[in-house]
């Protein structure tokens, strides 16, 4: 996504990226109580992608971790000449050939703090992980919430640490 609106300038990337970071703005049980209702709502969607899924919870947490991954990649992309793109282009490199050769090369450290980043919120991010699930779907932060609401156990305290 990011790339694209840093390729392409669409007319309207302000509103696109806007909405990607919508879910930054908004607070997180707001988001959650709108994928629950997102995903217990739609019925073809729902047995595949959908409530106490493991794909659901995968989409749940992706929507809350891309904004952060979307700013990271676009300020490595504001670094970025875009001489280099242009000059690319002139040289005959198609859209595809541009974004892996030229490109991503540049940014990959930017890409590499996004992913990290987006793992580390994902494995905090309890709140959107009981409103998607139900027993069937533990995820490790649901088991962690768990073992500190029933018992105390001092390997919870410490793994939650890291």
């Amino acid at each position: 996504f990011s790339l694209g609106v840093w390729m392409f300038q669409p007319r309207f990337s302000a509103a696109l990226v806007g909405f990607v970071l919508l879910p930054m703005v908004v607070p997180p049980v707001v988001s959650a109580v709108t994928l629950y209702f997102l995903l217990t709502s739609i019925s073809g969607v729902s047995s595949f992608f959908g409530y106490d899924t493991w794909l659901g919870v995968a989409m749940a947490h992706s929507v809350m971790t891309v904004p952060f991954a979307t700013v990271l990649i676009l300020v490595s992309l504001s670094q970025l000449d875009r001489r280099i793109d242009l000059a690319a282009r002139g040289l005959g490199a198609s859209v595809w050939e541009r974004a892996t050769r030229v490109i991503m090369p540049n940014i990959k450290f930017g890409i590499v703090t996004a992913a990290l980043l987006s793992f580390v919120l994902s494995w905090e991010e309890i709140g959107v992980t009981l409103f998607i699930t139900s027993v069937n779907a533990i995820t490790l932060p649901r088991l962690m919430w768990m073992g500190l609401r029933d018992n105390i156990d001092p390997a919870i305290a410490a793994l939650s640490v890291i």
